[in-house]
């Protein structure tokens, strides 16, 4: 992005007062917050591997980004879960229900109100005013076929009692995220012979 022309000091500001807000709580808080972070980014990783109209048309080498991140936080989304289960072995199922359900309220309300600031912040920086930025992101994200509207039962189904990550088993997106990387290795190999 930086070497794009965007500045985005306001975006890693954003960021560091994000992880600020658990820097001084208990190791169960933010291990807590950790695992919502990480379901977060693992129902997006698996919504952008499910359909591929997601990036569609976007840069070769972002593309590519993009789907490596996305195997990658599918094949390790329940490790943050299953510690934080482990710390809190002791605490009662509706305690530990309740906690995890408020966490994930907190992340995704600071998830969501930083992404969209940071997506409007960017647009800005491309002459996009707040209001069109604004209704173009939320269209994008939210209107038909738009990941955040997408993820919305995944998302939900962190708030059973019970709930697990790997209640749904969605490796067969990393092997088809890990066929994608590996063919567009092929391309790339195959045009440098040229």
């Amino acid at each position: 992005l930086v070497d794009g022309g965007y500045d985005i000091r306001p975006l890693e500001k954003a960021i560091r007062g994000f992880v600020g807000m658990f820097r001084n709580r208990g190791h169960i808080v933010r291990v807590g917050a950790t695992m919502c972070i990480e379901h977060l980014t693992a129902i997006i990783a698996s919504e952008l591997l499910k359909n591929d109209h997601h990036l569609q048309g976007s840069d070769e080498q972002l593309r590519e980004i993009w789907i490596w991140h996305a195997v990658e936080e599918i094949e390790h989304k329940a490790v943050a879960f299953d510690l934080w289960m482990y710390l809190t072995r002791d605490w009662s199922g509706f305690r530990r229900w309740i906690t995890r359900s408020t966490l994930l309220a907190v992340i995704s309300t600071t998830f969501f109100y930083n992404r969209t600031r940071g997506q409007l912040i960017l647009l800005s920086q491309d002459g996009i005013g707040p209001l069109r930025g604004f209704l173009a992101a939320i269209r994008s994200g939210f209107g038909k076929g738009g990941i955040g509207r997408l993820i919305l039962p995944s998302w939900a189904s962190f708030l059973k009692p019970g709930f697990h990550p790997w209640q749904y088993d969605d490796r067969h997106l990393v092997l088809k995220g890990e066929a994608i990387l590996t063919e567009m290795k092929r391309a790339r190999q195959a045009v440098r012979k040229k």
